[in-house]
């Protein structure tokens, strides 16, 4: 029996049930850097825009994640495929262009049997496990890296303004009166689980030398996307309403 699987160098890369490419595998194969992890690719403003566009046209997620097993990692399609190659670099979008091409034509055709293609997949499992022994023994640099690029990735309420065209105060009045944001310009819960905003803690001290701990909302490449649309048929005019409080949507 033989089996058709897209092949970058020495690499196969997974597809799920709905077809999507194992991005953690491209991430191998293009050499596994740590700056081209495809969370930090997943986060862009663009790759945000791309991921709504895709899922607009085809009523499936574009995007997903699995966790545990041999089946875990980050599954996109082939459009996002392109987009994460293109993010690493030239040529290794190109690299991805040639497999896909190699593919469709037939001229890659490499798994003969069923016992070539539990080879392949034990050494895959193998290369796994020694970058996650890696991964672990980075750690700690790792998390340091992840709560620096918490103010990288997003940006603050004001400079949203500044995209929809409007002031803050606005922004913050439209946002509390439509229970997106809280009283105290915190976001609910609900719209943090959605991947909307980003609470980053502010330590500070008073005259007494006691330290306190404050809130600033960030909007993450994803809320940007959202609030862009949520506001585009009023041509980016926000406009302040009544502040009736009430509990917020989870639609």
């Amino acid at each position: 029996m033989k089996m058709n699987v897209l092949i970058i160098g020495t690499n196969a890369i997974r597809q799920d049930s709905e077809g999507r490419y194992c991005l953690n595998d491209l991430h191998r194969a293009s050499g596994g850097e740590n700056r081209h992890r495809p969370s930090l690719w997943a986060e862009n403003y663009q790759t945000q825009a791309l991921i709504v566009e895709l899922e607009a046209e085809a009523g499936i997620p574009a995007l997903v994640s699995i966790h545990g097993g041999l089946a875990s990692g980050t599954f996109a399609r082939k459009e996002l495929v392109y987009a994460y190659a293109m993010w690493i670099s030239p040529a290794f979008q190109l690299r991805v262009i040639r497999a896909f091409d190699n593919l469709q034509s037939g001229a890659h055709v490499v798994l003969r049997d069923f016992a070539s293609a539990l080879r392949l997949a034990a050494d895959q499992q193998e290369e796994i496990e020694r970058q996650r022994l890696a991964l672990a023994d980075a750690q700690p640099k790792v998390e340091f890296a992840e709560a620096v690029r918490a103010t990288v990735d997003a940006i603050s309420v004001s400079d949203m303004a500044k995209l929809l065209g409007t002031g803050q105060n606005r922004l913050f009045a439209r946002l509390r009166a439509e229970s997106i944001l809280m009283v105290d310009n915190r976001p609910y819960q609900t719209y943090i689980d959605r991947g909307y905003f980003r609470l980053v803690e502010m330590p500070w001290c008073d005259a007494d030398g006691l330290t306190h701990v404050s809130f600033k909302t960030l909007v993450t490449g994803k809320g940007q996307v959202w609030l862009q649309r949520r506001y585009a048929a009023s041509n980016n005019t926000i406009s302040v309403r009544s502040e009736v409080q009430h509990a917020p949507a989870h639609a």
